[in-house]
């Protein structure tokens, strides 16, 4: 349902963005907060080990304080974003893993601009009809720059390969 505004909505194409109900939140404890929900809702079909995040985001500190920021960051997350009592939740955390929940109620933007390329790329060229255009209409509407342009975390070597690479 392309018309409806999702309750959650996560832009990472150009400058990070992200609203709840439409509003802007803006209250996330640190950069790497940031970084971990990009990277949950960007591996949103994956859950993910603990431990990995916490080596992922905090890879110079020993393990047992790299988790104790993780759960910090997690703990921020759901602050700031929570779930509502009509949709399932944002988060699917266990002992071990954390997910983001792909049937939450929310909208990525590198998942609009997929979808419309995808779609755009069935019509052949030949026969380029009204769907075609609207396809890549959509696409050019989802992109609003490089993937998190000006996004920079010191001191975490994975993420800005992952980064490099979304």
């Amino acid at each position: 349902d392309r018309g409806r505004v999702s309750q959650l909505s996560i832009c990472l194409l150009g400058s990070f963005d992200v609203r709840l109900a439409g509003q802007p939140v803006t209250n996330f404890s640190s950069n790497k907060t940031r970084a971990l929900l990009t990277y949950l809702a960007v591996e949103a079909e994956h859950s993910h080990q603990r431990v990995r995040l916490a080596d992922l985001f905090w890879p110079d500190w020993p393990e047992k304080t790299a988790r104790t920021y993780l759960r910090q960051s997690l703990a921020n997350l759901r602050h700031i974003l929570p779930d509502s009592p009509t949709s399932p939740p944002y988060f699917l955390p266990d002992r071990q893993s954390v997910r983001f929940n792909p049937a939450c109620d929310h909208r990525l933007d590198l998942v609009d601009l997929s979808q419309a390329l995808s779609g755009a790329a069935i019509h052949p060229l030949q026969t380029a009809d009204a769907g075609w255009l609207t396809d890549l209409e959509r696409a050019a509407d989802a992109y609003r720059g490089d993937f998190l342009a000006g996004f920079f975390l010191d001191g975490c070597p994975g993420f800005e390969e992952c980064q490099l690479l979304m």
